[in-house]
């Protein structure tokens, strides 16, 4: 299944975190990917590593600001 039909971002919090509605995981089907200075860490897969999720993220059209802006400010958001 690609991505774009799997993903769907949800919400976008003042605090960094980034709510994304995933279609492939059971019951409570939304996942936040948070962004921190140190780098970004997803709340489904757990760790701070470049999961789907996160790709999903810093990839998206409607997040390319925020991204570039943090990256500006020093912050380790992994490029795709």
């Amino acid at each position: 299944m690609l991505k774009g039909k799997c993903f769907e971002l949800v919400s976008v919090d003042a605090f960094g975190g980034v709510r994304v509605f995933d279609r492939t995981v059971p019951g409570n089907r939304t996942v936040t990917v948070t962004f921190a200075p140190k780098g970004v860490v997803c709340s489904h897969c757990l760790n701070d590593s470049f999961c789907v999720h996160v790709e999903f993220v810093v990839t998206h059209l409607d997040m390319q600001k925020i991204v570039m802006q943090k990256r500006k400010a020093g912050w380790n958001i992994p490029e795709p």
